[in-house]
């Protein structure tokens, strides 16, 4: 049997996992955005999966929008409500030394936090979905149930208080959000309290 991570890393599709040396970077992909890179601070490899969704191009010079290769039974072309657009990065994320799972929905924002919430509910909604694949597919270890996280990394939030998160709880239907200011270091363990 392997850890959850271990099974998650087997049964994904590795053109979605951020495999990188180092510490954990997290970058807007988007041409031209004023996102600045957001690096988080002591971050082993093995204790984190992260799935980052980028558009994907073929043999025959076709490319697909994220939307359209990661909802490909949904209408992506919908506008409200927004059923076809994803966060940007999930983390699964086990703390050295715990048997819990954190699983962290990035949202990267270079301007208004609108729509973020949507997007962290169908991150949200993805996420819990391939915790059951593990669970009824993978050859895990019996694990705990996850504790889910939206956080919108975002230019807007200007301020802090010492090293005080000044986060806004944004309504998340059952799903924490909170807000964080972009770039600088950060710690993943301060996002599972």
């Amino acid at each position: 049997m392997v850890t959850v991570l271990q099974a998650l890393r087997e049964l994904l599709d590795p053109r979605v996992l951020q495999e990188e040396d180092g510490p954990l970077v997290l970058r807007e992909r988007q041409p031209g955005g004023t996102f600045p890179d957001t690096k988080f601070k002591q971050t082993a490899r093995h204790e984190i999966v992260v799935l980052g969704f980028e558009p994907r191009s073929y043999h025959n010079g076709l490319e697909l929008d994220v939307n359209e290769w990661l909802f490909p039974l949904l209408d992506t072309r919908r506008g409200k409500p927004p059923i076809c657009r994803s966060c940007d990065y999930i983390v699964f994320y086990m703390p050295r030394g715990s048997r819990e799972v954190f699983v962290l929905l990035f949202e990267l924002k270079s301007g208004s936090t609108h729509g973020a919430p949507a997007q962290l509910k169908n991150g949200w909604l993805l996420a819990r979905y391939l915790i059951d694949v593990v669970r009824l597919h993978g050859d895990a270890e019996p694990f705990p149930e996850p504790i889910y996280r939206g956080i919108v990394l975002s230019n807007d939030v200007l301020r802090r208080k010492g090293r005080q998160r000044a986060a806004t709880r944004l309504e998340g239907g059952g799903l924490p959000i909170m807000t964080e200011r972009a770039g600088g270091g950060l710690h993943l363990h301060s996002f599972c309290m």
